[in-house]
């Protein structure tokens, strides 16, 4: 007799508080756990700014039980992916492999998270590899853009501050302050573990993954300060700002900022949003993207997005093009944005904008890093799991009335964040 597979998501809380996340997915080959950590630059002190990036470099630098090179060859060796990131506000590890590997998996993240030693020599090493990082993402135009886009849109706050820190803040940073951030932030209580793949195919199979779980990570007892329940400062977007910021380069570059909508899962706009968040600029047959690339030639690249934070959240839209047209390209994406506004969007263009994001979201969704990261936002923001199958619901029941007034609804008298990049001249031209 066949044995039934288990397909269903699976939630549990350890001893320690550590909350686990399994979703199990017959018939694929790989699997990926993560540890996801709800702090971010958005819980730093300003004398602290980028220690939560510098963290995340570190725990891949040495444990008690691994140099940093046993750490990556360890993964390196069966063929896996290994990688972390650091954003405004959750921190994430998380490593992809075949799925009859993923007990070295667990091993490996276990022993980076909880028994890092932030060996002083690699500390000076890796704050060396940062500054470069902070550098290079001056020398790139869209990081150098979007750091100045953030702190235009928030100001002077935690939200509007850039994740990586600045040079001084970073040059000057200690080992023993670095572990501070660490032993503050860093625990079980409010970590999620969060695991997608082929998984398990009997029960038996799957009570002895849980077993192994609680093995590894039930003895890990640290209570840390991060949780977004600690949080109680939200931020508004900046309206009627226009901001010029110098810097010597070939192209203009601009972004636009209205505000967004919070991480909710289950707002009521959030779907309706999300259509028009790729009607706008999310494909090549989007409007932003045939008006100002494939009807005016004014740019390679043109796209909207929206970011949702614990509190808040931001919308926006990004363009490069030839400071001799600038003003021209924000003339017209701004007229676009307004006729939008008004409702001058067709029962089509709304139609198609639905399907293309079902369809997009199917497809990331066949990967086994996408959903353990979903999963772990979900839980980490709303305490609960959201299946693809009740977003995509949501999606297929917007109506076009309410795509068509979620414009006005959510940014009625806002004129939104304006900043631009480019060469010094643009300072004097483009006001």
């Amino acid at each position: 007799m066949q044995a039934t597979v288990i397909t269903e998501k699976e939630v549990f809380s350890l001893e320690n508080g550590l909350t686990v996340l399994l979703e199990n997915l017959p018939g694929r080959k790989s699997a990926t756990a993560g540890l996801y950590n709800p702090v971010g630059s958005r819980f730093e002190s300003e004398d602290r700014m980028g220690y939560s990036h510098f963290v995340e470099h570190m725990l891949f630098k040495g444990t008690e039980r691994r140099t940093y090179s046993d750490i990556s060859r360890e993964i390196d060796r069966l063929g896996g992916y290994m990688n972390a990131s650091t954003s405004r506000e959750i921190t994430s590890y998380y490593i992809s492999i075949s799925s009859r590997h993923l007990p070295v998996a667990l091993d490996v993240l276990e022993d980076i998270f909880f028994h890092s030693t932030f060996p002083d020599k690699e500390f000076e090493v890796e704050k060396k590899v940062i500054l470069e990082e902070i550098k290079m993402g001056e020398d790139s135009p869209d990081d150098f853009l979007f750091d100045c886009f953030y702190k235009d849109a928030f100001g002077d706050n935690p939200l509007g501050r850039p994740i990586a820190g600045t040079l001084d803040s970073i040059g000057q940073s200690s080992r023993n302050q670095l572990l501070d951030h660490y032993h503050d932030f860093y625990g079980s209580e409010n970590t999620v573990l969060s695991i997608a793949g082929f998984l398990y195919e009997t029960e038996a199979q799957k009570q002895n993954l849980i077993s192994q779980i609680k093995k590894q990570f039930e003895n890990q007892k640290s209570p840390s300060k991060s949780g977004f329940s600690t949080l109680d400062d939200s931020y508004t977007v900046a309206s009627d700002k226009r901001k010029y910021h110098n810097k010597d380069l070939e192209q203009a570059h601009f972004a636009y900022g209205l505000p967004g909508l919070p991480f909710d899962l289950h707002h009521e706009d959030r779907a309706a949003l999300q259509v028009f968040t790729h009607l706008m600029g999310g494909s090549m047959s989007s409007r932003l993207f045939r008006k100002l690339r494939e009807e005016r030639g004014l740019c390679y690249s043109v796209g909207t997005f929206h970011t949702s934070y614990a509190l808040e959240g931001i919308w926006g839209v990004y363009c490069g093009t030839s400071p001799a047209r600038l003003e021209e390209a924000v003339k017209v994406m701004l007229d676009e944005m307004e006729k939008a506004r008004s409702g001058e969007i067709s029962d089509e263009e709304i139609e198609e904008s639905k399907n293309g994001i079902i369809g997009i979201k199917e497809l990331q969704h066949e990967s086994s890093m996408k959903r353990a990261s979903y999963n772990a936002q979900s839980w980490l923001y709303k305490g609960q799991l959201i299946s693809l199958e009740e977003e995509l619901s949501a999606i297929e029941k917007v109506t076009p009335e309410e795509v068509k007034t979620i414009a006005s609804k959510l940014w009625k008298g806002h004129t939104g964040t304006l900043t631009y990049i480019g060469s010094k001249e643009l300072g004097n031209t483009f006001t």
